[in-house]
């Protein structure tokens, strides 16, 4: 069992001063790196991600592996030093994402 969890800060992909609901991706196979507004560095160890519209394929730097999510719906990742995730798939994809770091 995990004692209390207690975090320092909060990560989105929305900003106060740009309440668009979804990010969209610029280029193929994006890479997201979790950082503040001045481009701090902050892994996640919680992280949603929502799919919007169509059905994203989300890769977990520096693994591997795969996530799949279906179009609507959204999937959490919990107890991990997550830096990165990999967008795969061709540009136009929404996502919106979400997280905590220590």
């Amino acid at each position: 069992m995990i004692g209390n969890l207690f975090h320092s800060g909060y990560l989105s992909s929305i900003h106060k001063d740009n309440l668009t609901p979804f990010h969209t991706t610029t280029v193929a196979n994006e890479l997201i790196t979790f950082t503040d507004q001045n481009n701090n560095p902050y892994p996640l160890n919680s992280l949603t991600i929502e799919a919007n519209n169509t059905d994203l394929y989300i890769q977990i730097l520096p693994s591997e592996f795969v996530l799949h999510i279906i179009a609507g719906n959204s999937i959490s990742i919990d107890y991990c030093s997550i830096k990165q995730i990999k967008v795969l798939g061709n540009l136009g994809q929404d996502i919106k994402w979400y997280g905590l770091y220590f």
